[in-house]
């Protein structure tokens, strides 16, 4: 499941006026129209962009090819913050149209969760609070 689906032209811009996305990268309301702007310029890292465009261009370069593929990206959002991302691609032809959907997916920074002791998950561990001296 997507956070949200973006159409890119030819061009590799957002097409429309993508609130979601925007909402997404925590821009504030009065800067939520991406439309025009290229998704790359959410790429901080230089090799993000570079594979990004090689993938999205190697799809388009087959003739009615429409090869679905993924990747793995770092995307900037208004604050800065480097967050990391699945992308989800197919280019899509419709008469004289074309251009890609894209899936765009946060994965979740599992080191910032803290799991739990194996022993806080079993309900029959003693621990200092139900521990009884027996006489």
């Amino acid at each position: 499941l997507c956070d949200v689906v973006v159409e890119l032209g030819p061009d590799l811009r957002l097409q429309k006026d993508m609130g979601k996305f925007g909402a997404l990268m925590t821009l504030d309301k009065s800067c939520l129209s991406v439309e025009g702007t290229p998704l790359q310029d959410f790429m901080p890292l230089t090799e993000d962009k570079q594979r990004f465009e090689s993938c999205l261009v190697g799809a388009s370069d087959a003739e009615g090819a429409s090869d679905p593929g993924v990747l793995h990206v770092k995307l900037r959002d208004a604050l800065g913050n480097h967050l990391s991302f699945q992308l989800f691609y197919v280019r899509f032809q419709y008469l004289d149209k074309h251009g890609f959907f894209v899936g765009i997916r946060e994965e979740a920074d599992l080191s910032t969760f803290p799991i739990p002791e194996l022993s806080s998950l079993d309900p029959t561990a003693e621990t200092k609070s139900n521990k009884r001296k027996i006489k």
